[in-house]
């Protein structure tokens, strides 16, 4: 049993398994089939299985130690763990039963634990949109703006400095301005001379999301691309591995 398991998980056989599932998903290109799908659904399980074993020996047992031992000195700990189990707890009951409690003994309590399941998805999002604002506000839009005023918008700057800085100044703006006023400028109480600047102003915040959106676009195709190049020398590395390219020459020579 030993050597069985011993020849099964080796490096070739890993490389040999990668190659496999690498070809069916690169093979979707063709149509929808069953190898495709299948190394898809390999894919999809193998990732969220890794992850769940990864938050349960990284987070959850270190959390359920620490509350255990501690005792009385981390008591707060238990918080989080008892609303992740409301949450569990919920989920399941709407997993098992999706249609609406009816009129039994155990109607009452499950509509109660549903309620308190919607209390820890309320403060996960709340916490984590929070969070968010607060780390564009502290992380991005603070320090560029302190970086604009303090190294690139001063009288003794370079004329390219000093350009470069007035144009992402005008740039964050007007995007700022596009995206907190509304789409008629005439409803917001601006005196008459102001509108045709205001509008002009959230014209060019509208364009510098479409520039933004293009250099993300294609910063991200780049990477899809360097990631597809990387697969390609993967898949030469992993044929020379397997002997399967050196058969391949021999083959067509």
């Amino acid at each position: 049993m030993g050597n069985v398991v011993d020849a099964l998980f080796t490096t070739t056989t890993g490389a040999w398994l990668g190659l496999l599932v690498a070809l069916f998903l690169f093979s979707a290109i063709v149509g929808d089939h069953f190898l495709a799908r299948l190394a898809q659904h390999i894919l999809v399980g193998a990732g969220l299985g890794y992850a769940a074993l990864l938050s349960i020996r990284e987070v959850l047992l270190p959390r359920i130690a620490t509350a255990w031992l501690a005792a009385n000195d981390a008591g707060w700990v238990w918080v989080p763990l008892v609303l992740g189990l409301l949450l569990w707890l919920a989920g399941l009951d709407h997993l098992l039963r999706p249609a609406p409690p009816k009129d039994d003994g155990l109607a009452g309590w499950r509509q109660l634990l549903r309620h308190l399941g919607l209390v820890p998805v309320m403060l996960m999002v709340g916490v984590g949109v929070t969070v968010a604002l607060l780390g564009v506000i502290q992380g991005t839009l603070l320090p560029q703006i302190g970086v604009l005023l303090g190294d690139s918008i001063r009288a003794d700057a370079p004329p390219l400095v000093l350009a470069s800085g007035l144009l992402a100044l005008l740039l964050a703006t007007a995007t700022l301005l596009h995206l907190t006023w509304a789409e008629d400028a005439g409803a917001v109480q601006l005196p008459r001379w102001l509108r045709a600047p205001a509008d002009l102003w959230r014209w060019v915040g509208l364009r510098a999301l479409w520039l933004a959106a293009g250099i993300l676009f294609a910063r991200l195709a780049a990477a899809r691309l360097s990631l597809l190049i990387g697969w390609y020398e993967f898949v030469g590395q992993t044929l020379q591995q397997t002997g399967l390219w050196g058969w391949i020459e021999w083959l067509l020579g």
